[in-house]
């Protein structure tokens, strides 16, 4: 099994048994204008947080700052658009290493 990038959604998976996402249609109007942007995802709404994950990581990450963008998204060549406001969140992860020490500094460090 080979685990790759998708040469035609761009996800990675595992090839031999990938099956890409739905295709849709999505812009950004204020960044994009009229220019319609292939984006494949599971629905509507996964094709809008799609784009709002290209648009933010484009530049300062304005959507983890409390900032909204308008996302349109329609099936390819269809007339029906539907309209998503997008936001984002950071997410914070923890992680912990344990460290060996003596006992002698077990008992200093208490």
């Amino acid at each position: 099994m080979s685990y790759e990038r998708c040469k035609i959604c761009g996800k990675y998976d595992f090839i031999d048994r990938h099956k890409c996402s739905p295709k849709w249609e999505a812009t950004i109007p204020e960044y994009y204008g009229d220019e319609w942007v292939e984006v494949y995802a599971f629905d509507e709404e996964s094709a809008a947080e799609n784009m709002a994950e290209r648009y933010n990581s484009n530049g300062d990450y304005s959507l983890m700052n409390g900032n909204e963008i308008t996302v349109l998204v329609k099936k390819p060549g269809g007339e029906e658009v539907k309209t998503f406001i997008c936001s984002a969140e950071p997410d914070i992860i923890y992680h912990a290493t344990e460290q060996k020490v003596s006992k002698e500094n077990a008992k200093n460090n208490m």
